[in-house]
């Protein structure tokens, strides 16, 4: 079996103050806001803002982050994470109504519940799509017989807040102050773990207990 290992720093003195095991097939922005929580509670420590790696990249993240007003600067696991399976570069969201205006300017709506609690599925009612000048460009060929639709994450303004920032230089900067600080700790404890078939005391004659390798992802925690 795998295992993750999640291990949180302070950003100031690189002291490990928090560290969590997973199992593998667990995703990391599940644990992190609650890791992130343990800290403040349990320690007081009054952390202003987090950085990770992308791994941890995910809206439900930075919508857990921005309630107790934290600073993320976490960059998106994918630069298209919310886009949806079709391009949605040329359709107007209608923030105030929840609909989407499409090139021909007809609007569209949602579906009644979300897919998998995670994403919101706009399409066109009525059979615009049928005699749309657009039809040509605007579906691919697997899908000509239907109306178009397009895909809206429920962390939407979240994920396109990340996308602005994680492009700018200071944020870029953030990234490099994780690396540095964190990469290597985690580095040192990958091998000073127990390997598969490796003793964990060395020192005892008699030991005979193994380990599975871990693997792992961090997060650094500037306070």
């Amino acid at each position: 079996m795998a295992y993750k290992v999640h291990y949180t720093i302070d950003g100031d003195s690189r002291i490990i103050t928090d560290r969590h095991g997973t199992t593998g097939s667990k995703h990391e922005c599940t644990d992190m806001p609650d890791r992130i929580s343990y800290l403040i509670d349990r320690f007081g420590l009054q952390t202003q803002e987090v950085i990770a790696d992308k791994g941890y990249g995910r809206g439900l993240t930075y919508e857990q982050f921005h309630s107790p007003k934290i600073r993320t600067y976490i960059p998106l696991y994918d630069d298209n994470i919310g886009a949806g399976r079709l391009s949605r570069g040329e359709f107007t969201f209608d923030n105030r109504n929840d609909r989407y205006r499409c090139p021909d300017g007809h609007w569209m709506y949602p579906y009644d519940k979300p897919e998998k609690n995670m994403m919101k599925r706009y399409r066109i009612l009525g059979s615009h799509c049928k005699i749309c000048s657009l039809r040509s460009t605007c579906l691919p060929d697997s899908q000509r017989n239907r109306a178009r639709f397009v895909y809206r994450s429920l962390h939407q303004s979240h994920i396109d807040r990340v996308r602005r920032r994680q492009s700018t230089r200071f944020f870029k900067t953030k990234l490099t102050e994780r690396a540095w600080k964190v990469e290597g700790l985690f580095g040192e404890a990958k091998d000073n773990l127990p390997r598969d078939g490796e003793c964990p005391n060395p020192v005892l004659p008699d030991c005979t207990d193994t380990k599975p390798q871990a693997g792992g992802s961090d997060e650094a925690i500037p306070v």
